[in-house]
């Protein structure tokens, strides 16, 4: 994290970034859930805009959009004077991002029932209140950019403005675009202007007249949908809407879950067959039976991928970088286990390779 590039001195937080497809390790759980207002938990501040930026974010990277990615975005308080968000890029330039939400009475008295439990009053206004609501919105901000005594959007080389939908019911986003150029016919003051509709995203809808980026199925959204949406496309062998960047990081994610899955089979195993040898006077039959399921699901690994085998092999391998990398975690934890001083354990694995996958095997000449 660059800590002398932050404008605010207390944050509401500050995240390194390290590149688009490194997004959801970079934001975590920020921006994937919003609260409400009146029931517990209750919606924090800053929760809504978190929600937005995640997505805004999402849509950059879908749509290639951003380049260079920021280094360090921070979040503001209401009260520091600066946009709802700081994004720090690599030549030092910073890009704002304020965030806006736009409703109607009506819309609001629909979010205030339903956190209540309650049944909302039927309200009637013009199909037109609701993208006029956005309309105005934008207008309100823009106006907030050049009042002179308003330093809010100065401490940036320049700024975004993205508006959420909340009237739930704007569908004629070109009359949105439409009255907001009239309004402002010399351009907004705004570097580009974003217009969010719960997971699809406008961006820079004035100056461009091109169809939402729907991040429903993405990976930084919804990640079960992603996965569904990634086996479609592989099926349709439509390659240009492969993610292949987040399809080889689960990809390399699988294998490695895999080894680990046979190393801790290993470790387990390991474990019981020192306490069988060296705590004889403790023997059980669930001893046997997890050196048992153990070797099972051992096997069946390498059954399924012979490759794995390579695990078991680089452990009793004199010459390996890795060798006996699981038998001195098992020692470890047969010491502690058991009572017994570290030292009554050989340090180095008194089995073969052949033995400890050998089902009958058992030390002292015990069988299963």
């Amino acid at each position: 994290m660059v800590a002398s590039a932050r404008i605010l001195g207390k944050p509401r937080w500050a995240l390194a970034m390290h590149g688009p497809d490194s997004l959801v390790d970079d934001l975590g759980g920020v921006g994937c859930w919003v609260g409400l207002r009146s029931q517990e938990p209750k919606r924090q501040r800053g929760e809504k805009e978190d929600y937005v930026l995640r997505r805004l974010l999402t849509a950059w990277r879908v749509s290639n959009r951003v380049e260079p990615w920021p280094e360090l975005i921070e979040a503001s308080e209401d009260q520091s004077g600066a946009p709802d968000f700081i994004l720090h890029m690599p030549k030092g330039n910073t890009l704002g991002v304020e965030v806006a939400g736009a409703g109607t009475p009506d819309s609001y008295a629909r979010f205030e029932a339903a956190e209540q439990g309650r049944t909302p009053k039927p309200i009637h206004r013009p199909a037109s209140a609701a993208p006029q609501a956005v309309v105005d919105r934008i207008a309100d901000k823009v106006k907030k950019f050049l009042h002179p005594a308003q330093p809010r959007y100065r401490q940036v080389t320049d700024c975004d403005l993205a508006v959420y939908d909340e009237t739930g019911n704007v569908t004629d986003v070109d009359f949105i675009r439409s009255a907001v150029r009239q309004a402002f016919q010399a351009g907004v003051p705004f570097r580009q202007v974003h217009f969010v509709r719960g997971d699809r995203v406008y961006v820079d809808f004035l100056r461009a007249n091109e169809p939402p980026v729907d991040v429903s199925k993405t990976y930084e959204i919804d990640y079960a949908e992603w996965i569904f949406d990634q086996i479609e496309r592989l099926r349709a062998r439509n390659v240009g809407g492969i993610d292949a960047a987040h399809i080889a990081e689960e990809l390399g994610d699988l294998g490695r879950a895999e080894r680990h899955k046979v190393g801790s089979h290993l470790q387990n195993l390991l474990l019981h067959l020192l306490k069988w040898q060296f705590q004889p006077s403790k023997r059980t039959s669930s001893w046997r039976v997890s050196a048992t399921n153990a070797r099972i699901e051992i096997e069946s690994a390498i059954e399924d991928s012979p490759s794995l085998d390579r695990i078991i092999q680089d452990e009793f391998a004199a010459d390996h970088e890795r060798s006996g990398i699981h038998y001195r975690r098992a020692r470890l934890l047969a010491s502690q286990e058991t009572g017994l001083p570290l030292a009554t354990f050989p340090e180095k694995c008194p089995y073969t390779a052949d033995q400890v996958v050998d089902m009958e095997f058992l030390p002292e000449g015990q069988v299963l």
